[in-house]
């Protein structure tokens, strides 16, 4: 016998409605947080499955910010033959792994792809998995979700060289969100645009122990490249 009372959303506490479960002796969230923009799952044991998916959202969409093309409407063409597409290319494969793994969280399955001479891809045009990407992109906004977002941009379009880690794009707004996100995990990134750099983009400010602590919290694939050059 289940009973529909009126809970809270355990990020914003906005009331939704719920349930208790009487044989399981506790209380079994469902339904949708219009706040929070996330679906509320059943049971605590996955709250922290919801993290785990709040951050591998946030990588999606980073990478896809990065070095992602996607186009959902697309103008000035006759509806009938309007291209709604998703693509992310990279040259390093093991990020499209990391990538395939995470859409593969919201159930969205995709085989990695030869794109060009040294360069692979993930890509889709089905409308499912473009509705569905839809979602994930408008996913959450809350700090999981910034920390992938962050991990996901960084292997787009990040670089560590020596003292100086930088995340490069030519966006404004990329830019700002970039300072935005990485300010709420204590990393203060600034604006750079030197003549002798290609293209505009954010620094990391601080020293090596800042760079070590960035790769530790954000998680990025990159990382990896870091930890062999350090020593």
């Amino acid at each position: 016998m289940k009973e529909i009372f009126v809970s809270e959303c355990p990020y914003c506490h906005t009331l939704i409605e719920g349930n208790w479960d009487w044989e399981k002796g506790r209380i079994c969230i469902q339904g949708y947080c219009d706040i929070c923009k996330i679906f509320i799952l059943e049971d605590e044991a996955n709250w922290r499955n919801k993290e785990e998916c709040c951050y591998l959202a946030g990588y999606i969409t980073g990478l896809t910010d990065g070095d992602g093309t996607v186009c959902f409407t697309p103008k000035n063409v006759p509806y009938r033959k309007k291209q709604r597409y998703w693509r992310v290319a990279l040259k390093d494969k093991k990020i499209l792994v990391r990538l395939q793994k995470s859409l593969e969280a919201f159930e969205i399955y995709l085989v990695i792809k030869r794109f060009s001479k040294g360069i692979w891809k993930l890509e889709s045009r089905k409308f499912q998995v473009l509705e569905r990407l839809r979602e994930v992109f408008n996913y959450s906004n809350q700090l999981e979700y910034k920390r992938g977002w962050l991990a996901g941009i960084y292997d787009a379009e990040g670089n560590h060289h020596k003292a100086n880690l930088r995340i490069y794009n030519f966006s404004l707004s990329l830019q700002s969100k970039v300072i935005r996100y990485a300010k709420e995990f204590d990393f203060k990134f600034y604006k750079q645009n030197y003549p002798s750099i290609k293209g505009n983009n954010v620094g990391l400010k601080g020293n090596k122990i800042d760079k070590q602590r960035f790769f530790d919290i954000i998680q990025p694939v990159k990382k990896s490249y870091y930890a062999t050059h350090t020593n």
